[in-house]
């Protein structure tokens, strides 16, 4: 089982990637004077998602779902949350991450998964 430690903040980059990796399409559109890039989700919403509880329960945790992986989440203090992921199957090993946000406790487990799945 591995433990992450807490991380700070994602880079704006490691956060593309991920919401990528959920099904997020980036767009550059060019005007006259510059250029836009444009951000639409798996349901084709025209929207910038941010790393917060209501994302990532609306749009990661479902994709992992569809991948038979299970995602809990919970206070270990008022200070500390904990984010666990399994495979229902036990093909994967678990995923731990702990931080004093608990959206990014759930990132950087739902990161790693990502990073494992895509190397």
């Amino acid at each position: 089982m591995r433990n992450l430690n807490e991380k700070s903040i994602p880079s704006n980059e490691e956060i593309k990637e991920f919401w990528e990796w959920c099904g997020f399409t980036y767009i550059m559109n060019y005007d006259d004077s510059s250029i836009i890039e444009e951000c639409r989700s798996p349901i084709g919403e025209r929207l910038v998602p941010t790393i917060d509880l209501n994302n990532l329960f609306r749009y990661a945790v479902p994709f992992l779902f569809s991948m038979g992986l299970q995602t809990h989440l919970a206070s270990m203090s008022s200070t500390n949350h904990i984010a666990k992921i399994t495979d229902a199957f036990g093909k994967f090993e678990d995923v731990i991450s702990v931080a004093k946000d608990p959206a990014l406790a759930l990132f950087w487990a739902l990161d790693k998964v990502r990073n494992d799945k895509v190397s």
